[in-house]
């Protein structure tokens, strides 16, 4: 996925997920203020790394996924206030982290921990 497909997908899912009920079953809308820091973590991405899957969490979250072969999933939550973390390979969790949200651009360690989980099989990257 690149930049402006990211972006596209976000902002349909901000269209759909701003009203009560989105997902069928009695969701939150998702606030203003968390679509406002996803699009900021999308501005913010360094263009080395690929653009990630963009889906709505149910509690008042964006989930950016970036898929790969080998079971292994690396997943940034952004939420109104804080940003989790994390990746899974082979079912194996690698543990979760949260970074609260006041910062101008992504923290270092998330890049780092994007970078490293993203590229553990850069083969599988397109």
């Amino acid at each position: 996925m690149n930049r402006t497909a990211a972006e596209a997908k976000l902002q349909s899912v901000r269209e759909t997920c701003s009203k009560p009920d989105w997902d069928g079953e009695g969701a939150d809308p998702v606030k203003e203020k968390t679509f406002e820091i996803a699009q900021q973590f999308l501005d913010w991405l360094p263009d080395d790394l690929p653009f990630p899957q963009v889906a709505p969490v149910d509690i008042d979250a964006m989930d950016f996924h970036w898929p790969q072969y080998h079971l292994l999933v690396t997943t940034v939550t952004v939420y109104d206030t804080t940003i989790d973390y994390y990746g899974e390979h082979h079912g194996v969790t690698i543990k979760p982290k949260t970074k609260p949200i006041y910062f101008d651009a992504i923290p270092p360690e998330i890049i780092t921990f994007l970078r490293e989980a993203i590229f553990i099989y850069p083969e599988d990257i397109p």
